[in-house]
């Protein structure tokens, strides 16, 4: 340190030098001991051996690891859980101590957990109850809809009680006219078919008898075992008066002209000699086009 004096009037003014740097320091040190240990040494003393270099220091901040010296114990392994920073060493920096100890994160660990269990049940209660809600208010919903539609039968049942003579009539109705579609399946206009038949005889010839044997409602009428004969539903048996020798070939093909037609048989032919006439017994069968269908129910009908 250097002091300058000045004038008796002003205020004397100090100049510090600037502090030496530790590396500066161990190398003037380090260059003392050499210059003391270069020297000549006088007889009878003992030299001095010159000390080793010292490394300089590591700047602050910096870690050391600890090595453990000879004749001491190696160093006790830290326990597992504690933080990273204890197994080193941090020279200059601000000095930080952990004294938890190890139980104290454990329950801290355990408390986490219970409240992490804690959250899922209130979630998993809600989520049930959520459905259960739900579920009421469905049900709840149903059973509205439920009482709304037996209501609505109760009152139309009331209003069908008021028409009950309607139905009953109707009802009636309905069975009258399936005795009559059933009774009237094997309707067939005898008379109109006769006059036709009469109508297809040659002149003068003049039908005297008519046998008929048609099937019954609700059964079937019974088929020839002849071969080539057709069906038929009702069998003709009449006579007729010729005042001559009947052509009867004539006659079966006029009869064939006929509706329902399926096929005519001469019996037989007489002379009756009281009057001089000729009577021909003809045997026809007709079919199924015979029908009249009067008391048959169609689809609107059935509907």
């Amino acid at each position: 340190m250097t002091t300058t004096a000045g004038p008796t009037s002003e205020i004397p003014q100090v100049q510090t030098a600037p502090a030496p740097t530790a590396a500066e320091a161990l190398g003037g040190t380090a260059a003392a001991v050499e210059t003391t240990v270069g020297a000549p040494t006088p007889a009878g003393k003992k030299k001095v051996k010159a000390p080793k270099a010292v490394k300089p220091a590591k700047a602050a901040g910096t870690e050391v690891a600890a090595k453990p010296s000879k004749g001491l114990r190696a160093p006790i392994a830290l326990p597992k859980g504690l933080p990273t920073h204890a197994a080193s060493m941090t020279i200059g920096g601000m000095p930080k101590v952990d004294l938890l100890p190890l139980s104290i994160r454990v329950l801290d660990r355990q408390k986490r957990a219970r409240r992490t269990m804690r959250l899922a049940a209130l979630g998993i209660a809600v989520i049930v109850l959520a459905g259960t809600g739900a579920a009421w208010y469905l049900n709840t919903t149903t059973q509205d809809e439920l009482t709304e539609a037996q209501s609505l039968s109760s009152s139309l049942v009331g209003q069908q009680a008021q028409y009950s003579d309607l139905v009953a009539t109707e009802q009636r109705i309905d069975l009258i006219e399936a005795a009559q579609a059933v009774g009237g399946s094997t309707d067939v206009d005898w008379r109109a078919y006769l006059a036709d038949m009469q109508a297809t005889l040659p002149a003068g010839v003049v039908i005297k008898t008519v046998s008929i044997d048609s099937a019954a409602p609700g059964m079937v009428y019974e088929q020839s075992a002849t071969p080539l004969e057709g069906s038929r539903i009702a069998t003709l048996t009449f006579s007729a008066i010729s005042p001559s020798l009947p052509d009867v070939p004539t006659w079966l093909d006029g009869l064939r002209s006929l509706k329902a037609f399926v096929d005519a048989t001469p019996n037989s032919v007489q002379l009756d000699e009281t009057g001089g006439t000729y009577v021909v017994d003809i045997t026809m069968h007709i079919n199924t086009d015979a029908y009249t269908n009067r008391f048959a129910t169609t689809g609107t009908d059935a509907q």
